[in-house]
């Protein structure tokens, strides 16, 4: 039942801009949110792309539910058709506290929508996704807003707030938009938040470390030293370490 902040980024196959249109966006976004309300997560940033998306995910203390309300959950996604599992509420609170399973579902059926509305078949998606694990507080923060600028680096619009399938969106009209997103740190691509497995503080990577040791190799480890300088918030050190293979928690 530990709360877990999940960076997640998936591709198109081919980096095709399949996704271009604003009503195939919005489509995606519905579906997103309808599982969001099955599953135990809880969305703090997106960006959905022409050829790809990011989100932070936070996983959310599933123990305190009810088995009956767990079952609920599951039954009004319309995700699970074995009847065995829908009444197995033991069973269903790791389902829906898996990041796996959770962008599984939402990969899947986005495609069948996709692909039955422009009558196509085959794959959509570029293999695998993409997840990071993010430190609370600063390496949040940073995650956070990267992800909110990612129309900017792409050259779509000039502010965060302007891009409409984008978290940032919603501040558009607020008298308190976030001043780091001026930050020069956000207007180019950082590996630390795309090619990384876990992104935050020595200590937090070295715990995760620690912990699932066989994963991680310390050989092949990113070090970004005081990231964002210029900006006295984010004046710490950040680290990354690289796949090795796949990650279970």
């Amino acid at each position: 039942d530990e709360i877990i902040s999940y960076h997640v980024i998936s591709k198109v196959a081919g980096d095709s801009f399949l996704l271009k249109h604003d009503f195939v966006k919005q489509k995606f976004l519905d579906i997103l949110k309808n599982l969001l309300n099955a599953f135990s997560f809880k969305l703090e940033a997106y960006s959905i792309m022409s050829n790809h998306f990011h989100l932070l995910i936070t996983s959310q203390k599933i123990s305190h539910i009810p088995d009956s309300l767990i079952i609920k959950k599951a039954k009004s996604a319309n995700i699970y058709k074995n009847l065995t599992l829908l009444n197995d509420a033991s069973s269903l609170r790791n389902k829906l506290w898996d990041i796996s399973e959770f962008i599984k579902f939402l990969k899947e059926k986005f495609s069948k929508w996709f692909n039955k509305t422009f009558n196509r078949t085959g794959y959509l998606w570029g293999g695998r996704f993409k997840s990071i694990l993010i430190e609370n507080g600063n390496a949040f923060k940073i995650c956070k807003n990267y992800i909110e600028m990612n129309p900017v680096r792409a050259g779509i619009v000039k502010n965060p707030e302007d891009y409409k399938f984008s978290s940032a969106y919603k501040k558009r009209k607020s008298k308190n938009n976030n001043k780091n997103y001026k930050n020069n740190l956000f207007l180019k691509k950082l590996d630390i938040l795309e090619k990384g497995i876990i992104f935050g503080s020595l200590n937090f990577v070295s715990s995760i470390h620690k912990k699932f040791k066989n994963t991680f190799s310390l050989k092949n480890s990113f070090n970004y030293s005081h990231i964002g300088v210029e900006n006295k918030s984010y004046n710490f050190k950040l680290y990354s370490y690289v796949r090795l293979k796949s990650f279970r928690k």
